[in-house]
């Protein structure tokens, strides 16, 4: 994927300042306006796109998915393992139809004609099949179709696909490798964190894996979330679910400090073999310090569980299962089978899911009481995660020539500390107590 990003961003350019595509084998889309106000209406968000193309990814089980942002574009790169028809695909994009009985090509159909036709987004994909290469570019609307031979070495019986979609052309996208500046880039950064977690197979962004099952972020302003860690449990006669791949990563990480970013405890089907359902615990709280006063108490909050639907790697619908607590779940269930509306990224969990989602929770019980073991060994060691904190801010005091500064700094760096320590031990204390509380709601 890094050598070709930088080719791609250029070809995009090169595309722009001519404004059309080379005379050889260019075609446009008949009803191309139809065409487009059809893609937009599809599609609920312009970001969604890019979801189509992790679904085609999921539906042809491509060993990986690679995307990257640039400075001009998104670009993703992903093996087949089979020959994709080039003629079939260029015959495609140019018609209003799509091919039901190829439900990988359908999926990236979909989202190259909403960004690149409803949007008006300029795109290029190249298809490399054997010593071949087709490459379809879409330029204010306009598609054109090359072939061409390719040097790029592709295994026998399988297909590469390069896509890059340039950003609008009043918009920046990744500013220095590290700054989303403008709206496209951000909102395409914050679908693919919010709803391609569960992704079956490896999904690299910017290089990084993101197939965890893992929330972006786990605390704000007025909440706290601790991660218990994630557990999977046999569903009888529903279709199972497959774990991602970066999610056992997770269980190489299991966390022995409460407050990690890391799960505490992970326990999935043995192998990673898929699972009727997937469940992420936590325990939500938060910290409330009284008007006036210096006194901080903690404050456990209950918290929705929700079951969460995953149709070929993408999130497409999520509702509460009407249990509310501080221990808190989010169930995953497989939805490939399941009907949905017409884009396959919007479907409401029915009855039947959150049954299966709160049978899920109820047979998670053993994986709760090893989390609460787990829990009271480490009660008496959280005192390591202040004290690199304030007890560096006291050794820095030490180096000061004023004695006064010294005295008066080492003693709010041993009261912030000790103060710390028993905010997190009450947290712990808590956890363990909500836990038990738990078991009672939800024992037959």
């Amino acid at each position: 994927m890094k050598s070709n990003a930088g080719q791609i961003d250029n070809y995009i350019a090169r595309l722009r300042e001519r404004g059309t595509h080379d005379s050889e084998g260019v075609f446009t889309v008949a009803g191309t306006r139809a065409l487009g106000k059809l893609s937009s209406f599809l599609l609920p968000d312009k970001s969604d796109w890019l979801l189509k193309i992790v679904q085609s990814a999921c539906a042809y089980q491509a060993p990986e998915l690679h995307i990257k942002q640039t400075h001009r574009s998104t670009q993703v790169s992903f093996q087949v393992p089979e020959q994709i028809d080039l003629a079939l695909f260029e015959n495609a994009i140019s018609s209003t139809s799509i091919p039901k009985q190829d439900t990988g090509m359908a999926d990236l159909l979909s989202g190259l004609r909403a960004v690149g036709v409803g949007q008006e987004r300029d795109w290029i994909t190249r298809f490399t099949v054997g010593g071949e290469s087709s490459f379809v570019t879409c330029v204010e609307g306009q598609l054109s179709s090359q072939r061409l031979r390719s040097e790029d070495a592709v295994p026998e019986g399988h297909s590469q696909v390069l896509l890059g979609v340039a950003y609008p052309a009043s918009e920046s996208g990744k500013i220095g490798g590290l700054i989303r500046f403008g709206e496209a880039v951000q909102n395409e950064h914050q679908v693919l964190l919010h709803r391609t977690r569960a992704c079956p197979i490896p999904l690299y962004l910017d290089g990084r894996r993101i197939d965890d099952l893992c929330e972006p972020g786990l605390s704000n302003v007025l909440q706290s979330r601790a991660f218990l860690g994630f557990n999977s449990t046999d569903q009888p006669g529903y279709p199972p679910i497959s774990i991602p791949g970066g999610l056992m990563g997770q269980a190489r990480s299991e966390s022995r400090d409460f407050f990690s970013q890391n799960p505490l405890l992970v326990s999935t089907q043995s192998g990673g073999a898929p699972a009727g359902s997937i469940q992420r615990w936590y325990y939500n709280y938060a910290r409330r310090e009284e008007t006036g006063k210096s006194h901080v108490f903690l404050q456990s909050v209950p918290t929705p569980s929700r079951v969460h639907l995953v149709r070929r790697g993408v999130l497409v619908g999520r509702k509460n299962l009407g249990i509310s607590h501080p221990i808190s779940a989010d169930v995953f269930l497989n939805a490939d089978h399941l009907r949905s509306d017409l884009t396959g990224l919007q479907l409401e969990p029915n009855t039947e899911a959150v049954e299966l989602a709160r049978e899920g929770m109820r047979r998670s019980m053993d994986f709760l009481r090893s989390v609460e073991s787990k829990l009271i060994e480490i009660e008496s060691r959280p005192i390591g995660k202040d004290l690199w904190l304030y007890g560096g801010l006291g050794v820095l005091s030490l180096l000061s020539p004023w004695f006064a500064l010294k005295a008066v700094t080492g003693a709010v760096s041993g009261i912030m500390i000790a103060r710390a320590v028993k905010n997190d031990r009450r947290a712990l204390r808590d956890c363990v107590n909500q836990l038990n509380d738990f078991f009672r709601l939800t024992s037959p």
